[in-house]
């Protein structure tokens, strides 16, 4: 049992956020990414639901733990909401976190391809 976690896809246009606990879904959040401050979001979400740990999958290159998400002004660091949260925060690409999904899932030998931001 791993407990309650915040999970969430943050996209240049879109974000949501999850409640899992479980493995299970048990609350969904979405917001248009322009309108929110993602930072306060994952805060009042991990306050609110007592969470043991946060998972961002982001729409833009991770450099340690650090991303400016791609086609809308927006920057998180894992390490800096570590430290207000006093919880590890993971910050990863989408993309790696659909391929850890996969790989959970016991999809062994598979490829994960999408459409990112601006594609359409």
């Amino acid at each position: 049992m791993v407990g309650k976690l915040l999970v969430a896809d943050i996209g240049g246009t879109n974000s949501s956020f999850g409640i899992t606990v479980d493995d299970g879904l048990v609350e969904v959040n979405e917001f248009l990414t322009s309108s929110i401050n993602v930072g306060d979001v994952v805060k009042r979400l991990a306050v609110k639901h007592k969470v043991k740990g946060v998972c961002l999958g982001v729409a833009g290159p991770v450099f340690n733990g650090r991303v400016k998400l791609t086609n809308v002004d927006v920057s998180l660091s894992s390490s800096v909401l570590s430290s207000s949260l006093g919880l590890d925060v993971l910050v990863i690409n989408d993309f790696e976190a659909l391929g850890y999904y996969a790989l959970r899932s016991g999809l062994d030998d598979c490829l994960v391809l999408g459409a990112g931001t601006g594609l359409g």
